[in-house]
């Protein structure tokens, strides 16, 4: 620091003899200079205060936009802790206290030029709308009014008020930046015009002055250069020195620093912004991806195929998903939906959403109480978010598919022949839905029908959904697709072949007839009826002997045998007439028995009877004490299906555990 003080003196000192030596130049001469040196000062003071007016106008803007997401983030808050305190509100009330005094004063600074003034007054406006919006949801939430609070934020005009609101402190914030760097520019060449006047000036200097004028000018002008050069370092972002000393050029030099680093500060923030976006980015997509399936259900007569694809012009991760599962009793649970919005919060919802689904179906396998249990889970953790899904359940044994929707784009379901048509079932996204409002439908399948489960990702990317219908359908009825073993890879290519903007998730299923071999090595089938006791009995036989040659152990035969004639015994009291009886071995080592009457049908809940000395609801109890899971489902075509896994098979051999298999032969039919 005093280095730059006796420099900057001896600088004085040295214009000031030379000024007295420059006595003898012509009057006009002085007069030019004095005019140059006035119009340096004039136009540096007016660089100084454009650069505070302006710097002033920023924190403002920053100010205000600070005290509406701080007042956002307390109401969020506030109305997502049953028992928060009032002292969480207190950014919000700073901001309804100090709001009108910070957009008085980014209007004041704004002032000056016509422009600028009126972008100032449309984000003070708007600033002031959206507090006001943050007020009336507040007061709607606390009269207890949250549905209509929920309304407010999903509406379009909020989203609308927002996207304007944000719009208007970018456009504000780049204007003044753009101001600011016009000035500097046109203050740069004024100076380089300048400079070339006072250069001239000092060659005529030295003519007319010799040695003094010509040391005065040469000095003059190497500080030119030196500010000139200092300004083209700044703008490719080099380093530079600053210029010593206590006039203008030193002065417009520290403006130049001064800009410079305001410009890398801002710089630095959107680059850690963009950082931070990233890695949440990159979180966000590996968990979407880690939480789809990855591998979907191997079963005879049923190819699976799905695919995930992200958006390639959306900004984050979104939060579509599918998802297949076979169940402990042989059905296979199908899921497909959708989360609103975008990001990790949405991959963590989405989640959330699949993992309630699955958890359900363990235990009750109805895409209705599926598709409730999700919607309350939705509205207990997550009220301001909406899902859409398609829940669904398969039953091989009698190919029927079970579903329902939640505001989802219904399946299609492709025929042998080609003919497509939709599988519609009513219902509003989970997060709006009612009370047990579940539309589930049951359709049957049959062979070689395609079932198409996707996202609106698949049909939006035209901005134009009944457009992106027709191709979809289009795509599924063509052979050449159809026949694909990818065959959701391959409606993706052919439907979005120019990309898609939004996420796309596309499932599908196509059941394909079992051969007579394939059919006897993972179905065993006995068809009788229940009046004629000798087949029946026959049955019995054939069905125990089967487990024992498929390798379990003799106990758990005869436990199987046993839930087979308390099974039988139950249809010929409710049910009497033709059964059929089915044993599944298709998911490899747990065998699961299906019985199938043609009676009135009901839903069984396991428990021992009130009465305990009555005979009645014992015999389902017993199955399901003595079995690995059981149910019981009323049938589309009238009638009960009952489930029952049994205990897992155990092969024997020299250590206690040998090889079996079912033998490979079709299926029985007893008469």
């Amino acid at each position: 620091m005093a280095g730059a003080r006796e420099v900057a003196r001896r600088f004085a000192l040295r214009i000031r003899t030379q000024a007295v030596l420059l006595s003898v130049v012509p009057l006009t001469f002085l007069l030019l200079l004095c005019v140059i040196a006035s119009v340096l000062q004039t136009r540096t003071e007016q660089t100084a205060t454009w650069s505070q007016r302006s710097t002033n106008a920023l924190n403002e803007a920053d100010a205000i936009q600070k005290l509406l997401v701080d007042a956002n983030r307390a109401i969020l808050e506030y109305t997502r802790q049953p028992h928060a305190s009032e002292s969480v509100l207190a950014p919000f009330r700073m901001a309804q206290r100090d709001l009108g005094k910070h957009t008085a004063a980014l209007q004041r600074f704004a002032n000056d030029e016509p422009d600028q003034r009126a972008r100032a007054g449309r984000y003070a406006s708007l600033s002031e709308t959206v507090m006001s919006e943050l007020t009336l949801y507040f007061q709607l939430w606390q009269s207890g009014k949250k549905a209509q609070a929920q309304a407010l934020v999903t509406t379009p005009r909020t989203r609308a008020l927002n996207y304007q609101w944000q719009l208007a402190r970018d456009e504000f914030d780049q204007a003044e930046r753009q101001s600011t760097l016009d000035r500097y520019a046109a203050l740069h060449r004024e100076f380089g015009t300048l400079g070339t006047i006072l250069l001239a000036c000092s060659i005529a200097g030295i003519v007319l002055t010799v040695f003094v004028t010509g040391q005065f000018g040469l000095r003059i002008a190497r500080r030119l250069l030196r500010l000139a050069d200092n300004a083209r370092k700044l703008g490719r972002g080099e380093p530079t020195a600053i210029i010593g000393g206590g006039d203008e050029i030193a002065d417009l030099d520290k403006v130049y620093h001064e800009m410079t680093r305001r410009i890398q500060e801002t710089l630095h923030q959107k680059e850690e912004a963009l950082a931070a976006y990233e890695r949440a980015h990159h979180v966000a997509s590996t968990l979407q991806r880690a939480l789809l399936p990855q591998k979907l259900p191997d079963l005879p007569g049923i190819a699976f195929d799905g695919v995930y694809v992200p958006g390639r012009t959306e900004a984050q991760v979104g939060g579509d998903w599918y998802d297949a599962l076979r169940l402990a009793d042989g059905r296979v649970l199908i899921t497909i939906g959708d989360v609103a919005g975008s990001g990790l919060q949405a991959a963590v919802i989405m989640a959330a959403m699949r993992e309630v689904i699955r958890g359900v179906a363990q235990v009750y396998a109805d895409p209705g109480t599926m598709i409730d249990a999700a919607d309350r889970t939705l509205k207990t953790e997550h009220p301001d978010r909406l899902v859409t899904a398609v829940v669904a359940v398969y039953d091989p044994i009698v190919r029927t598919l079970a579903y329902c929707s939640a505001g989802h784009p219904p399946p299609l379901m492709r025929s042998a022949d080609g003919t497509v048509t939709d599988m519609p079932s009513q219902g509003l996204p989970l997060g709006l839905r009612s009370r047990d409002d579940a539309d589930s439908r049951t359709v049957e399948i049959p062979d070689g029908a395609t079932i198409l489960f996707y996202t609106d990702g698949l049909t939006e990317s035209t901005q134009d959904v009944i457009e992106g219908e027709r191709h979809v359908r289009a795509a599924l009825a063509d052979p050449r697709v159809a026949a694909r073993e990818d065959i959701a890879q391959a409606l993706h290519d052919e439907v979005l072949r120019d990309g898609a903007h939004d996420d796309v998730a596309i499932l599908a299923m196509r059941l394909e007839p079992i051969s007579a071999e394939l059919e006897g090595e993972h179905f065993r089938r006995w068809t009788f009826d229940t009046s004629d006791s000798a087949t029946a009995q026959r049955a019995r036989a054939v069905f125990a002997s089967v487990l024992s040659e498929a390798g379990m152990f003799d106990d758990d035969v005869f436990t199987a045998e046993l839930i087979f004639g308390e099974l039988l015994s139950n249809a010929v009291r409710y049910a009497p007439g033709r059964v059929d009886v089915v044993l599944d071995w298709s998911g490899g080592a747990t065998a699961i028995l299906h019985f199938l009457d043609r009676g009135p049908g009901f839903v069984v809940i396991p428990r021992l009877p009130t009465d305990l000395l009555s005979e009645r609801g014992r015999g389902l109890f017993l199955v399901w004490s003595l079995s690995e899971d059981f149910n019981v489902t009323k049938r589309a075509d009238r009638g009960s299906h009952v489930r029952v896994v049994l205990t897992p098979r155990r092969k024997r051999g020299r250590n206690g555990v040998a090889r079996a298999s079912v033998p490979v032969s079709p299926a029985d039919v007893v008469s």
